[in-house]
């Protein structure tokens, strides 16, 4: 059990580094398409909600996936502690 505790932090410390990574990706490059995009008038035309959506999106993204791997490694441990007390309780077969 230890073990699993241990990889489970490896695997959430390293998706939220990947994560970080993608919301500079997305800081750097969005922002340039976004801009690009409203130079040349795309936000007059009829993808104009599109390019609404993704600029107020984007900044979602990032936060959310944090959120979702902190509260796996939050709750993982609750439940696997969970399933090892109701083993205990019912017993070997």
């Amino acid at each position: 059990m230890v073990f699993a505790g241990i990889r489970r932090f490896i695997i959430g410390i390293s998706s939220m580094f990947a994560v970080l990574i993608l919301g500079l990706v997305m800081d750097t490059a969005g922002a340039e398409l976004i801009s690009m995009n409203r130079q040349y008038g795309v936000d007059e035309g009829p993808f104009a909600p599109v390019l609404s959506i993704m600029d107020n999106m984007v900044w979602l993204i990032v936060p959310a996936l944090l959120l979702g791997i902190t509260l796996w490694m939050l709750w993982s441990p609750v439940r696997e502690e969970r399933r090892e007390e109701q083993m205990r309780r019912v017993g070997p077969p």
